[in-house]
């Protein structure tokens, strides 16, 4: 549908009549816009149980105004009461604000409320419909070649030097510090968000600790199996040191100095590790604290919601710095390069498939489904995402798949699959690791095993810091690279890899969450194994 799209405004009093009315033609509204069933869903749910919290507060007479109003090439939902102070997204009052600092919240889907000059306003920015990353991505890599080419071309070889050295190269540079300007906070307040958001699924009756355990538990297993290929692929040019008995009391020195001096230095400086460790802590204590620090929580989540619009703007950039990427690569005769890179996504897609295809077999096993059920069920979502090339555009479809195909219960599927989404990402884990090791040998770094240690930690950790968000993955790379001291030259090399590959481990997150959340509401009692066995029609 298309932006230009004419304002929507309506005013009606509180009263139940006009509640029901505004619902239905909110619903044909949302509908006109191209809006998924399930996303106009959760709108409706929110804005009415906003409406009946102002009617229960101010009275069926009150008056609110509601539009939908086209800004800066987003499409924005208002609802406006005039009035006292009073947010009926509390969280005293009800779950509406569960969503906040969830995968919800990174696509716009989030009611936010503010009060301005005596008036109560509820905003949503609603999704819009951009070009398909895929697509984007493709163009852009294109692009890069095409202009690479005609500058190649046009150009003597002193004339490309001098266009790498004095233009390409500082905007680079300036790529990189903007990439580890925003790394720190970015990861900071994602950690702690996710540590909350978990601790939101024990209030809401799920285990929250076990959870955790599995989701890292099995990506730690992956990584551990990620390396392995990686070494076995790369043996013949990578030389590992082994640790001596002089070497250990330098490596506890350097396994303590992951504890912070301070609460700012390691967000300003982006030490990354200490980054991690003081999230972590800061987040286990505020779930200690619990209630008596509500207004922190909500402070952080809303600095949670910033960093995930800086990542935003991050995905947005990242197709025109894959066109100077491409175009530098030829310029300064470094093009072939990619042939390497090329191995190395080929060699990770093909470890994440056979990690997919594993885990299925293994979960129809023990649910005692077919495993060609169990495919054709996750083959829809699957290539949705891979289509899309994003998830917050395939999540409706997911949720739908969980709950028609997979006999997932409904509510466990709403809790479950966004927290999921964030926490779960054993797929990126592999393709990480086995481009890290590939890094490491091309730019001649020495590694040991505390080395590969720290490169598994990190590739499983940083992927739940990080938003989901396409090119927000450049933010982990960076903290990886800097921890690992492989030089920021293969940031280039990464985020070519990352966007490609980034595809399929999207739609690979998504379907290893699935065959999770199989296991984990079988053992709950909240799974349909007759639905699940079913054949799909």
């Amino acid at each position: 549908m298309s932006r230009k799209q004419k304002n929507y405004e309506k005013e009606f009093s509180l009263k139940n009549l006009n509640i029901d009315l505004f619902s239905e033609e909110l619903e044909e509204q949302l509908a006109s816009y191209g809006i998924e069933r399930q996303d106009r869903v959760r709108i409706r749910l929110s804005l009415e149980e906003a409406l009946l919290r102002l009617q229960d507060r101010f009275g069926e007479e009150a008056e609110v105004r509601f539009s939908i109003r086209n800004k800066y090439h987003k499409r924005i939902i208002k609802l406006e009461h005039e009035g006292d102070l009073y947010n009926p997204l509390r969280k005293s009052q009800g779950g509406l604000s569960d969503w906040t600092g969830s995968i919800l919240t990174s696509i716009g889907l989030a009611p936010q409320y503010s009060y301005s000059r005596g008036v109560n306003v509820l905003r949503i920015n609603l999704p819009i419909q951009r070009l398909n990353p895929v697509l984007k991505i493709l163009m852009a890599i294109s692009a890069g070649i095409l202009l690479g080419a005609i500058i190649k071309t046009s150009l003597t070889q002193k004339q490309c030097f001098f266009l790498d050295n004095v233009f390409l190269d500082p905007i680079f540079d300036a790529w990189s510090r903007i990439l580890t300007s925003l790394s720190g906070y970015v990861i900071f307040f994602m950690v702690i968000s996710t540590l909350l958001n978990m601790g939101a699924v024990t209030e809401q009756g799920g285990d929250s600790k076990r959870i955790i355990i599995r989701y890292f538990g099995f990506s730690f297993l992956v990584a551990v199996i990620a390396l392995t290929v990686a070494q076995l692929m790369f043996l013949p040019h990578l030389q590992a040191e082994m640790i001596g008995s002089s070497e250990a009391v330098t490596l506890i020195d350097q396994f303590f100095t992951i504890i912070p001096p301070d609460l700012f230095t390691p967000i300003i400086s982006a030490n990354t590790p200490q980054i991690l460790v003081l999230a972590f802590v800061a987040g286990t204590a505020i779930i200690a604290v619990g209630a008596k620090v509500s207004s922190l929580v909500n402070i952080i989540q809303q600095l949670n919601m910033v960093g995930m619009q800086l990542a935003e703007w991050i995905s947005r950039i990242v197709p025109y710095v894959v066109i100077l990427a491409i175009c530098k690569m030829i310029v300064n005769g470094r093009f072939m390069s990619l042939v390497g890179l090329w191995k190395v996504l080929l060699l990770s897609v093909i470890a994440a498939l056979l990690c997919m295809l594993v885990v299925t077999i293994w979960v129809s096993i023990k649910n005692h489904v077919a495993v060609h059920i169990l495919i054709r069920k996750l083959w829809g979502p699957f290539l949705s995402a891979i289509k899309a090339g994003s998830l917050d555009a395939t999540l409706p479809k997911t949720e739908r798949s969980c709950i028609n195909d997979l006999g997932l219960e409904r509510y466990f599927v709403f809790v479950s699959l966004p927290q999921g989404l964030v926490l779960y990402m054993p797929i990126n884990v592999i393709g990480t690791l086995i481009f890290t090791v590939y890094a490491a040998v091309k730019f001649n770094v020495t590694v040991t095993p505390l080395w590969f240690g720290i490169a598994m930690v990190l590739a499983v950790i940083l992927f739940v810091a990080t938003p989901p968000v396409p090119g927000a993955n450049l933010l982990a790379y960076i903290g990886i690279f800097a921890v690992l001291s492989i030089s920021n030259v293969a940031l280039i090399d990464a985020m070519l890899f990352d966007i490609v590959f980034g595809i399929i481990a999207s739609a690979g997150n998504q379907t290893m969450l699935q065959l999770e959340l199989v296991r984990q509401a079988d053992r709950i009692g909240l799974l349909n194994n007759d639905l699940l066995r079913k054949q799909k029609q």
